[in-house]
């Protein structure tokens, strides 16, 4: 990597001086709270009490502010000739429809140290056409927080966002473009780049993403990130986790990290290219435990001294170590989980390098409780270093029953009204009061949606379930083909979701798999589609579809955990009934247990 360290330090004397060329600008004092407006064409145009604002510079306009209160620009859609230096003001706010550019040989918008910029609209923009400034510049740490258009910096050797410290976007961020040229960066920090909101795509002739000295964080949203003859993002001496949302990453390497600095992504990342290495950790590491559609390298996808990657496909391809560089002979983890779909069983694997640990894998509808057993009775410590070959276990849907009311209350959101009293404890879980269900069959007969003869039902004991956040999960819940009061046809079961004290939904039955959504459930057995004739000694799995956060989850937060408690509601019969005590729901760890009812008798 001589080619890449060497366009690096080309990279830190532009930086430099660009730094000096910052502190030559000139400056002038201003009023508290003063506003900039980009129309005027004189000092004396300046909409502020005192017009204590100086231009320079051929052509083009030079605001200079040397006050340190907070700065408000407004620009009206009025365009090219200004550019902005801001000496001491830290508190900067940009309204919408203010264009920033100039053609001088100054960047568009320069802030001190410390600065935060605040958009209030996505028609703001900020560019620069000099051969070598750039479109936002900071002599030390800037950030960008609310909603900004398009930042760039035109010229061949020009940078879309420079900055000496660090650079923190929160906020919503449009395109940020560098020049095209050997030394042009879209972001440039010589600390780190931490990005939690949005940016659109981000390019750069030489790299798009640069912190020299700092680490590439990304856990918000980024378009696609270019890189001419270096790389899309790089990060020398630090590391570059993803652990949010990346369009394609290309360059001559698409993402770079030296001098033991590691990769590792949890996130989502579209196509990753380089001309030379996909992804390049000299001294380091590579984990992705995420999603990435592919790696293309002409020398090698992977090239790392100790990895830990899953398995993904790539246009129909699964990668393989032998498109690696790899030091050693890795071992092999397979995971072995069952999703609520046609199939039943799915592999995924992983490849590890010897002492190093194996990284989470991410499926939705999985918790991240995996086991070393079929059985799924002793769970697995990820912080362990593997040594061999291994399998892992875990299915989909997995659920813990609360064991205390309590906790419950803790956990539904207080506003759907639920007290203590609404529950209660039997055989270590929790159950909803006979009363509450009663009143939501009464609420939904009188809303028409169930016949008067439906009084019967089958409570489920109140559960949680594990999901990445904002997924649907699949709770499977075991169950009997005589808890559905005579249902032959699966399409005939009334599963009640009951949202609050008096008011609950009957969810819709999910023929195939393309209607597993929220709100939804199905009938399975031994991990396939059941739709034949119910069998009452049957044994079934009752797939319920329930989304993080939305109003079937009773936490009602997108917190990874749905909160969720059932009832299968059947017609009355005129005498007897049946008995769905905990005991008959004894399948592996995940059994649920049910409490019936049949009028007036309950059974424990």
């Amino acid at each position: 990597m001589k080619k890449i360290n060497a366009r690096r330090n080309k990279a830190l004397c532009l930086a430099i001086a660009i730094i000096i060329a910052l502190a030559l600008l000139p400056v002038a004092a201003s009023a508290a709270g003063d506003i900039l407006n980009l129309r005027a064409t004189t000092s004396d145009d300046i909409e502020n009490p005192n017009g204590r604002f100086t231009f320079s510079g051929g052509g083009d306009k030079i605001i200079t502010v040397n006050g340190d209160a907070p700065i408000t620009i407004t620009g009206n859609g009025a365009e090219g000739g200004w550019a902005v230096s801001i000496d001491k003001a830290t508190k900067i706010i940009i309204e919408n429809d203010t264009i920033i550019e100039t053609s001088a040989n100054v960047s568009a918008l320069e802030v001190p140290s410390g600065a935060t910029i605040t958009g209030e609209g996505s028609d703001i923009k900020i560019i620069s056409n000099n051969a070598i400034t750039s479109g936002i510049a900071s002599t030390g740490n800037v950030t960008i927080s609310g909603k900004v258009g398009d930042v760039s910096g035109n010229g061949t050797n020009a940078f879309g966002i420079f900055s000496s410290g660090s650079v923190t976007i929160s906020g919503s961020v449009g395109d940020v473009k560098g020049g095209d040229g050997n030394n042009a960066f879209g972001i440039f920090s010589s600390g780190s780049v931490t990005i939690s909101g949005s940016v659109g795509d981000v390019e750069g002739g030489v790299i798009g993403i640069y912190s020299y000295d700092g680490s590439v964080t990304i856990s918000g949203s980024v378009g696609d990130v270019s890189g001419g003859n270096n790389a899309g993002i790089s990060s020398p001496n630090g590391s570059v986790t993803i652990s949010g949302t990346v369009g394609d990453v290309s360059g001559a390497a698409g993402i770079v990290t030296n001098n033991l600095g590691s990769v590792t992504i949890s996130g989502s990342v579209g196509d990753v290219n380089g001309d030379f290495f996909g992804i390049y950790s000299q001294n380091g590491s590579v984990t992705i435990s995420g999603k990435v559609d592919s790696i293309t390298g002409d020398l090698y996808q992977i090239f790392a001294d100790s990895y830990a990657v899953l398995d993904y496909t790539a246009n129909g391809n699964l990668l393989k170590p032998a498109d690696w560089f790899i030091p050693d002979t890795p071992h092999i983890v397979t995971f072995e989980y069952v999703l609520s779909r046609p199939g039943g069983v799915t592999l995924k694997k992983a490849y590890i390098t010897e002492g190093e640990k194996i990284p989470v894998p991410t499926v939705p509808g999985v918790p991240k409780v995996w086991y070393v057993d079929s059985g799924l009775t002793t769970p697995w410590d990820f912080n362990t270093p593997v040594t061999g070959n291994m399998t892992l276990y875990a299915r989909a849907g997995a659920a813990v029953y609360f064991d205390d009311v309590k906790k419950v209350i803790e956990a539904i959101n207080p506003n759907l009204g639920f007290t203590e009293p609404d529950f209660y404890v039997e055989n270590g879980k929790v159950f909803i009061r006979e009363k509450i269900v009663d009143s939501v069959i009464a609420q939904i007969i009188l809303d028409g949606k169930l016949g008067a003869r439906f009084t019967d039902f089958v409570s489920i004991g109140v559960f949680s379930a594990e999901v990445e956040r904002g997924e649907t999960a699949q709770a499977i819940i075991p169950v009997e083909g005589s808890w559905f009061g005579g249902v032959s046809d699966p399409k005939e079961i009334k599963l009640l979701k009951i949202i609050t004290p008096g008011s609950g939904e009957l969810l819709g039955y999910a023929a195939n798999s393309s209607e597993f959504v929220d709100g939804k459930f199905t009938l399975e057995q031994n991990g396939v589609l059941f739709t034949e004739e119910i069998d009452p000694d049957g044994k079934y799995d009752l797939i319920v579809f329930i989304t993080d956060g939305e109003k079937y989850d009773l936490d009602r937060e997108p917190n990874g955990i749905v909160i969720d408690p059932l009832a299968i509601v059947s017609e009355a019969k005129r005498s007897g009934g049946c008995n769905g005590g905990a005991g008959a729901f004894g399948i592996l760890a995940l059994a649920f247990a049910l409490r019936a009812k049949r009028k007036a008798k309950t059974a424990g």
